[in-house]
């Protein structure tokens, strides 16, 4: 049972991974991770951090079973509607029932116009 569930598991990695390569021009799926950014580093990794020095548009994922937990939103760039099309592809990717956990809530109520837009998902705040 165990590996019928990691295979579902993956399947939904790599839906996504596939879905956020239309949105970013980096992306990277590292074990239960996947990084997403609009620039790389010197080794070619994704930038994802919310302190980077350059402009960037990025997205730090973990993958649960039968979760996904939202590390962060980076939108430096000032890129429009970038967390609206991150989501609109989780809504496409993601099996009805899934739960979705936001790390940090910094948002000022986007996360409360999303769990509103997408009834569909388990929702939690930490």
């Amino acid at each position: 049972m165990r590996l019928i569930l990691e295979f579902v598991h993956y399947g939904v990695a790599e839906d996504i991974s596939a879905k956020m390569s239309s949105i970013f021009p980096h992306v990277s799926l590292k074990g239960t991770s996947l990084f997403a950014s609009s620039d790389t580093d010197r080794a070619g990794n994704p930038i994802t951090r919310i302190d980077s020095k350059k402009p960037i548009r990025a997205l730090f994922i973990k993958f649960g079973e039968g979760s996904i937990e939202i590390k962060s939103i980076v939108n430096s760039e000032g890129f429009p509607g970038l967390s609206r099309k991150i989501m609109d592809a989780f809504a496409e990717a993601l099996p009805e029932g899934y739960s979705i956990v936001i790390d940090q809530d910094v948002s000022g109520g986007f996360w409360d116009y999303m769990i509103d837009k997408y009834p569909q998902f388990e929702w939690t705040k930490k």
